[in-house]
């Protein structure tokens, strides 16, 4: 349980860290823009759906 609570937590650092580079909300891997409704369901989203 630990260690799923450290993971989350540095998802959402690394989320929180791309909104401040003006990067939150575009795939990591692809660039294309991910669709609000995985951003509101995984706010802490890298990529989009096809390149989870």
């Amino acid at each position: 349980m630990r260690d799923d609570a450290r993971r989350r937590i540095e998802q959402v650092d690394a989320a929180l860290g791309r909104l401040d580079a003006g990067t939150y909300g575009r795939c990591a891997v692809g660039g294309e823009p991910i669709p609000e409704a995985r951003l509101a369901a995984v706010p802490w989203a890298a990529t989009c759906v096809a390149h989870a």
